[in-house]
């Protein structure tokens, strides 16, 4: 079912055709790149890695973080499991 909502979510998505000019992120994918970033601040780490994306992505109100809440997937869940693979 997740794979099927995330097809969807994908037609739904702009397309671009011609042009020189490459894509650029819209402002859901932005406020989640700039979050990760914020994330890897806080975890004191050196760069934004997969964690900080996906963390990130259960804070900013955005597509993504609706279909990972449909599946269960909350901020505090995130964390806690990166607390115990993190010690």
């Amino acid at each position: 079912r997740l794979r099927s909502l995330l097809e969807a979510e994908i037609k739904r998505l702009p397309r671009s055709s011609g042009g020189n000019s490459p894509p650029q992120p819209d402002r859901e994918a932005m406020q989640i790149l700039e979050q990760s970033a914020k994330e890897t601040e806080q975890f004191q780490d050196e760069f934004v890695s997969t964690e900080h994306l996906l963390l990130a992505m259960t804070k900013v109100d955005s597509p993504a973080r609706r279909l990972l809440e449909m599946h269960g997937v909350r901020e505090n869940d995130v964390l806690t499991t990166l607390k115990s693979i993190r010690g």
